[in-house]
């Protein structure tokens, strides 16, 4: 499978509804995700590394400018924005790892939300030891 490219020039593309599942070749690779917004729809973009442990996500407008980022989102080392759009367009999601260290599988989900910010995302395990620990922060001794 061919690299996807980390500009507006990307072929990858998504919509608001589904789920994109690809992967980083390299340590310092990043991809961007196509995805057209229309002014004022609101969405949260959630980025979960499968075989890499940091992620670290950016929305670009349609002309490549950064509009939003996250590194951790709550306690756990998963990104997600929260973003209202501004204009009807093409957006573009970078899907990334922290300081660009980690390479490896990964899963960008986007979801409309209701209002702008979200009260709480539910925590859904990824493995067992998640399933024991349940919502405890890092660090936590159950």
């Amino acid at each position: 499978m061919p690299d996807i490219a980390a500009s507006v020039a990307t072929t990858a593309e998504m919509s608001v509804g589904d789920v994109f599942y690809d992967y980083l070749e390299q340590t310092g690779d990043r991809d961007w995700i196509a995805i057209d917004l229309a002014d004022g729809q609101t969405l949260d973009i959630n980025l979960h590394g499968l075989t890499y442990y940091d992620t670290y996500l950016r929305l670009y407008d349609s002309n490549g400018q950064l509009v939003a980022e996250d590194d951790d989102f709550g306690a756990f080392n998963i990104s997600q924005i929260t973003y209202r759009a501004t204009e009807d367009a093409t957006y573009y999601i970078e899907s990334a790892s922290y300081l660009d260290a980690e390479d490896g599988y990964y899963v960008v989900r986007v979801t409309p939300t209701s209002g702008d910010i979200p009260v709480a995302t539910p925590h859904v395990p990824y493995g067992p030891l998640d399933a024991i620990v349940g919502d405890q922060a890092m660090g936590d001794r159950v």
